[in-house]
């Protein structure tokens, strides 16, 4: 809960009408007991609706009550008659305070209205008899009594008993100084003594006695009854319970410290800008993140724009003439050049408020300095760019030490396979040749996943897809592999049993996914042990599982044996790591899925791959990404919405909606989002701070929306992330062809 939720909630507890202005005397805050009693709606107020409820012989002498108090910054009480809903007149006390910022800023009054109607009802009854004071008194809501001058009660009403637990017969015994409070006695006293000197009202605020042992604050004020010769015989006054109201104006007193504690703290300064006059009002620590002096006041927009980076002035210029025209929420970020030359970002959040004609009127907002974080990004980036270049580099390298290794390996492989066909080897060398023959496979094979990585890392790995029968390619690889199988003495079960097998697939990279796992079997699988290799049928796909009694896996390395350079468990440290992540790569370029199942060391692996049939549609077309894909479409015009919603999904793409920048958040939590289409103004946001908050959650790709195509948009649409940014009306044929790209580029990560 806010400070200002705090004390409208606090406020509309006090019965009394509490109210609030700013420096200029306009009336922002006023509680519901205002409405109650006058009948009027809670609104700003420069004067004019609080008159009319005057009065008319009340109205000049509050005036010049009020004008008196507000030119010396005083505070003031005023007591006058009030129109009721009804049509009649109550007595009202108005007191008020001038409020000030921890720093001694003067930012308007606080005050509040007590209805005295049944005191003055009192004070008139006292002046005509003893008998009626006596009756309206008991029934008052209010502590009244009667002094003599030496401070003996003479008289007090029930509700003194009430209160303070004194029956009214015991008190005449009594003194009245003995229920104050010791620290407000010698206060209290002065009060009377200068209302005797002055002949005027006494009115003192101090502490009494309540029966449950707590002293509470009450307004006390009396009037002295005086004899023929002017000689004070008598005090009649009241004791109205202020405690709450106190309570109120500590609790904002104390809201008011610690928003401003809370402000400096967290290096934020808060404005508010008269869009219609072109006003503008800064708080001290607007002028400390600045590095300017209170002593040096903003006027108006004019004299901010200097104060920023010169990159940032045509900016700031278009969005503040837009907020102006249109009348927009506004979150941006910009520098700002201190006087001593040094830049700061700052990053600013504002709220607009609107006329009874729906014009932009004030907008409110708060800029926060935001250089630190600014400086950690940009050395996340730096440290993401040298990471990319090192990538770079390493690609580069590999690819080069590819090419050398593979060139002197041609003429070896030619050599032996000249000599395993020549019938004139002696039968002691063929052996021989045949393991050499071997081992060039495998270097080869080496070099090739070292080619492929570059080609993974760099997006650019290829398949050419064909009609192709997944059993063949099976029985082909096991055919390549049987050497190996047969050499350990392992038994192999191969149970074909999927229905369809067809696919639209690149049989030759399909082949280097099932030798891979056909060889890791053979590999890791110890003398004599088996490998089991079938198919089945699971709705428009077929599944290969590849399982052995081999070494096992460790549960916790499952996911990570498919990650570049991985090897685990320690005894399946040979080669380079890579074959499984490659095949991944290959499996996903297919449209399909592998995984590892293992139930521990010793335990065996079985490897999974699930395919889809060429019945399906086309492996890695168009319509296959999009269905994969889902789209967040966000936009606050809900027609357009609909029908973009509605457009996207005719066309195959999995699409949510959302009419603001929250509610898209929201969905971003509960679901997967891939691509977001949003526009740039949004309600209370905008679609470039959206982009920056998904961007942070996950490698989300957007395309961003206007009605303007504005080139300080265009900027901000980029430097937040957004890879394109279209104009409305939308060209839908270039929309989708951004997002295929999207979901291109978003299938080959």
């Amino acid at each position: 809960m806010t400070l200002d939720e705090r004390f409208d909630d606090i406020a509309e507890l006090v019965p009394a009408i509490v109210w609030v202005t700013n420096p200029d005397g306009e009336c922002v805050y006023v509680n519901a007991r205002w409405t109650e009693l006058t009948g009027r709606p809670r609104r700003r107020d420069d004067g004019s609706d609080w008159n009319e409820v005057v009065h008319p012989d009340d109205r000049e002498r509050r005036s010049a009550a009020m004008a008196t108090a507000l030119a010396a910054l005083q505070s003031f009480s005023i007591e006058y008659r009030i129109r009721r809903a009804d049509g009649a007149y109550r007595w009202m006390l108005d007191r008020g305070a001038p409020r000030t910022s921890a720093t001694g800023a003067y930012l308007g009054y606080v005050g509040t209205v007590i209805d005295i109607t049944e005191r003055k009802v009192a004070e008139e009854s006292l002046r005509w008899s003893e008998s009626r004071f006596r009756a309206l008194a008991s029934a008052a809501p209010h502590m009244m009594w009667a002094l003599l001058l030496d401070g003996s009660i003479q008289h007090l009403n029930d509700r003194v008993e009430v209160v303070t637990g004194r029956a009214a017969k015991q008190a005449h015994i009594g003194r009245w100084l003995s229920i104050i409070h010791p620290d407000d006695v010698r206060r209290t006293l002065r009060a009377w003594a200068r209302a005797a000197r002055t002949r005027s009202v006494l009115e003192v605020e101090h502490r009494l006695l309540h029966h449950s042992g707590n002293y509470c604050w009450y307004l006390s004020r009396a009037v002295a009854h005086r004899d023929e010769s002017g000689a004070v015989r008598l005090w009649y006054g009241t004791s109205t319970d202020v405690d709450r109201l106190k309570s109120v104006e500590r609790a904002l007193r104390d809201s008011s410290e610690r928003l401003d504690t809370v402000l400096a703290a967290s290096l934020t300064g808060t404005y508010r800008w008269d869009i219609q006059r072109d006003v503008i009002d800064w708080d001290d620590n607007l002028y400390a993140l600045f590095g300017r002096s209170p002593s040096d006041p903003v006027y108006c927009t004019a004299d901010i724009l200097p104060m920023l980076h010169p990159d940032d002035r045509p900016m700031m210029a278009t969005q503040m003439g837009r907020i102006a025209r249109e009348g927009l929420d506004y979150i941006h970020e910009f520098r700002v050049i201190h006087p001593d030359g040094r830049t700061r970002w700052m990053t600013n959040r504002s709220v607009l408020t609107r006329d009874e004609q729906g014009r932009p009127s004030v907008l409110l907002g708060a800029c926060t300095d935001i250089t630190t974080r600014k400086a950690a990004e940009l050395a996340l980036q730096d440290a993401k760019n040298d990471s990319e270049r090192t990538n770079l580099a390493k690609d580069r390298f590999l690819a080069v030490l590819s090419h050398e290794l593979r060139t002197p390996l041609n003429p070896v492989k030619m050599i032996l396979d000249m000599l395993s066909g020549d019938e004139r080897l002696d039968a002691e060398l063929r052996p021989l040749i045949d393991t050499a023959r071997r081992n060039v496979d495998v270097q080869a094979r080496l070099i090739d996943d070292l080619l492929d990585v570059t080609r993974i890392a760099s997006g650019k790995l290829r398949i050419h897809r064909a009609e192709v029968r997944l059993h063949d390619v099976l029985r082909n690889v096991v055919d390549v592999c049987c050497g190996e199988i047969d050499q350990k003495q392992l038994r192999l079960s191969i149970d074909l049993d999927a229905a369809d097998d067809v696919l639209i697939a690149d049989p030759e990279r399909l082949t280097q996914v099932f030798w891979n796992l056909v060889r890791n079997a053979a590999k890791f699988t110890p003398q004599g042990g088996t490998i089991a290799i079938a198919t089945s049928s699971a709705r428009e796909r077929v599944r290969v599982d590849i399982a052995d009694s081999g070494i096992g896996i460790e549960p916790d390395d499952l996911q990570r044996i498919f990650d570049l350079f991985a090897q685990a468990p320690a005894e399946r440290r040979q080669g380079l790591g890579l074959g499984l992540a490659i095949s991944r790569s290959i499996v996903d370029l297919h449209g399909g899925t592998i995984t590892a199942h293992s139930e521990g060391p010793g335990r065996g692996t079985t490897f999974s791959v699930e395919l889809p049939l060429a019945g399906a549609g086309p492996i890695g077309s168009d319509g296959q990404r999009r269905s994969r894909l889902r789209v967040l479409v966000v936009e606050d015009d809900l027609p357009l919405r609909e029908a973009l919603t509605m457009w996207l999904e005719a066309r195959g793409y999995a699409v949510v909606q959302a009419g603001s920048a929250e509610e898209a958040l929201r969905l971003a939590q509960g679901i997967r989002i891939d691509v977001l289409v949003s526009d740039i103004y949004l309600p209370n946001a905008t679609g470039f701070d959206l982009m920056r908050q998904l961007r942070r959650q996950g490698g989300v790709m957007g395309i961003a929306m206007s009605g303007s195509g504005d080139a300080a948009d265009v900027a901000l649409s980029v430097e937040s992330g957004f890879t394109s940014y279209l104009v409305k009306p939308l060209d839908l044929d270039r929309l989708l062809n951004e997002i295929d790209d999207l979901a291109r580029r978003i299938a080959l990560r």
